[in-house]
């Protein structure tokens, strides 16, 4: 499987890599070296508009519907989105999703 990483302008990264889980599923981690998400906000973070206040300062504009999205998305195929937080030092989304391992997604 492969992994990415992207310095971000401000002084952080994201990482994304895809792997196996334990169950056979594709996992996906996005992890981030942000600021992480208040622990008080957690349970709201995939409603539709809302942002977690700790970034509500940045000059970036933000819509507050990524992550409503995704979840949308991973629940559609029957997947689970998970996070793990560190407030002050960053977050990882897990997305497991079912997959066919034989399937070839090699260039054409």
């Amino acid at each position: 499987m492969k992994s990415y990483t992207r310095r971000l302008q401000t002084k952080g990264r994201i990482e994304v890599v895809a792997s196996q889980a334990d169950s056979g599923q594709l996992k996906i981690d996005v992890k981030d070296s942000g600021v992480g998400i208040p622990a008080a906000e957690l349970d709201q973070l995939f409603q539709k508009y809302r942002q977690a206040t700790n970034i509500k300062s940045s000059k970036e504009k933000r819509t507050g519907l990524g992550l409503m999205i995704c979840k949308m998305i991973v629940d559609a195929h029957n997947g689970q989105i998970t996070v793990e937080n560190k407030e002050g030092k960053g977050t990882t989304f897990a997305i497991f999703c079912h997959f066919n391992p034989t399937l070839d997604l090699g260039p054409r």
